[in-house]
């Protein structure tokens, strides 16, 4: 399957989509899809910064809660957090493609 860039309108391959697709999941804040409000990641404020009070643990269990349930394309083989004076400041996800298996990871900055 491909898709299309939300940035270009242009045709991307499945893997490129599938990066476009956690970045998108792990930079929506939870119940602010008007849509779909149960999806989102919910380490984040209404205004897409990430909250106070999450540790690491926390932030890697709701990263894989949201892509296991809304990117089915995917299998997470492990996610890091990096914290920074007490925020989520970037996070790594560890993947492999459902389909053919092939290793792949990206890294959202907050």
């Amino acid at each position: 399957m491909v898709g299309i860039d939300s940035n270009t309108g242009k045709v991307i391959d499945r893997t490129q989509h599938i990066i476009q697709s956690i970045g998108v999941l792990l930079t929506t804040p939870l119940g602010t899809r008007v849509m779909r409000r149960d999806v989102g990641f919910e380490v984040l404020e209404e205004s897409g910064k990430p909250r106070r009070g999450y540790d690491s643990d926390a932030i890697e269990a709701a990263a894989k809660k949201a892509l296991s349930t809304y990117e089915p394309r995917i299998h997470v083989d492990s996610i890091q957090s990096v914290i920074s004076d007490g925020l989520l400041s970037a996070i790594t996800v560890h993947y492999r493609d459902r389909e053919d298996d092939a290793p792949g990871s990206v890294t959202i900055r907050y």
